[in-house]
């Protein structure tokens, strides 16, 4: 009987040595996963305080505003953002200042381009009407007997000397000119 007993106990402890055994293996496994999951944390923290110190550093380095490493994390998210608004208004307002200087500019030279359209029609018209009127003219001197060809060898057409308005009179004063100036002086005007 003390056989048996001694023999039911030894089984009882080898299938308890069995059991913890299982349950040593199952911890040693939670112990794996626990460390490497632990690891992978490690590893995560040290990027994210490397990442942190690297924006500490750059926002220092941007705006000396106040020692951010003394602040709670609710403060240093509050400057964070008010300095990312911030940041994004300047470059906003930066970007509008120069569409506006460019518009500016180009209006400015828009306006250039219409007054020296403006003026080059005028003086065109000009020129026009003053070889009309020298042809004209050297028609009726010319005898009728002489043929087309000697005629229009004979007339004299106006050259324009300054091909830039814009360094030259404005079209009010060659208009004006037009005007006033009589037939004979109409060729000299044609080469203004």
């Amino acid at each position: 009987m003390q056989i048996r007993e001694k023999e039911a106990r030894i089984e009882e402890l080898l299938a308890l040595s069995t059991e913890e055994e299982r349950q040593l293996d199952e911890l040693r496994y939670i112990l794996a996963t626990r460390e490497t999951e632990m690891n992978q944390l490690k590893e995560l923290l040290e990027q994210k305080v490397s990442e942190y110190e690297l924006m500490q550093h750059a926002l220092k380095k941007d705006a000396s505003v106040v020692e951010i490493a003394s602040k709670d994390s609710e403060s240093v998210q509050t400057v964070d953002n008010m300095e990312t608004t911030s940041s994004e208004l300047d470059l906003a307002l930066y970007m509008l200042h120069q569409r506006d200087v460019r518009c500016e500019e180009l209006t400015h030279e828009l306006m250039q381009l219409l007054e020296e359209r403006d003026t080059l029609q005028l003086r065109l018209s000009n020129a026009i009407r003053v070889n009309e009127e020298l042809r004209r003219m050297g028609n009726v001197e010319g005898s009728p007997t002489k043929d087309l060809s000697s005629a229009s060898q004979t007339v004299i057409e106006p050259i324009v000397e300054q091909p830039s308005p814009s360094k030259s009179e404005g079209p009010v004063e060659i208009a004006k000119e037009a005007i006033d100036i009589p037939i004979e002086d109409k060729e000299a005007l044609a080469l203004k």
